[in-house]
């Protein structure tokens, strides 16, 4: 009885620290399908896509910052880790760049990405 609790007690810590986040999730489909180049405010974007994580002034442009990354060790992670060969690692990532003159959208720059990676060692 105490090895199974020992093992669930173990099972579930190795389970909580096998996950990251980064940032403020937020839509990038609905930031590109609704925000237009042109003729959307700051008020349309933070409508979409909330507050972001920073903002700043660069040549007469405001530019807003949103950013998540989400990383979690799947379950061969878990059990390659415990072996000691290492821990895979399945990652998504979601940037974007909102550009503002006067108060209107001049630009944005989005990348998104999702992939997973085996970092080998402990």
């Amino acid at each position: 009885m105490r090895r199974r609790i020992l093992f669930l007690i173990i099972f579930f810590i190795v389970i909580t620290m096998a996950c990251a986040t980064v940032g403020r999730k937020f839509d990038v489909e609905a930031a590109k399908q609704n925000i237009k180049i042109g003729k959307s405010s700051t008020d349309d974007v933070l409508r979409i896509c909330g507050e972001p994580l920073s903002k700043k002034t660069e040549s007469n442009l405001e530019i807003w910052h949103y950013s998540y990354v989400e990383k979690n060790v799947t379950g061969l992670g878990v059990f390659s880790h415990c072996l000691g060969i290492g821990t895979e690692w399945k990652s998504q990532r979601q940037l974007m760049n909102v550009f503002f003159k006067n108060g209107i959208v001049t630009d944005i720059k989005t990348d998104s990405a999702e992939d997973t990676k085996m970092h080998y060692g402990r």
